[in-house]
């Protein structure tokens, strides 16, 4: 199996979250939705910061995730926030992930 360096940020978020349990519980259809918010996410912030681990993916990268997609609609935004909550949760990082405004 790769280690954490070589792979993707999505990678790495769906490792994290899969560890903590998160795809197994609840309601299967949201549970899968929330993870491919959150891998989305990773995705565009490891294009457009150069992040490559997950460990240096903070706040001020997610600032620049909601400033890029402005057009998401009030809805669509509060859903990526929450995948990105569980995520947050799941890397063991404190406090939560910036809201949109």
């Amino acid at each position: 199996m790769p280690t954490s360096d070589r792979l993707s940020l999505a990678a790495q978020a769906r490792q994290a979250l899969r560890r903590m349990g998160y795809d197994r519980k609840g309601s299967k259809t949201n549970r899968r939705q929330q993870i491919e918010r959150a891998c989305a996410v990773m995705d565009w912030i490891q294009r457009q910061c150069q992040v490559h681990h997950l460990g240096q993916v903070g706040a001020r990268q997610v600032v620049q995730f909601w400033k890029a997609h402005r057009e998401f609609s009030e809805k669509t935004s509060y859903g990526y926030w929450l995948a990105l909550c569980q995520l947050w949760q799941a890397s063991g990082k404190a406090g939560q992930p910036p809201r949109w405004r």
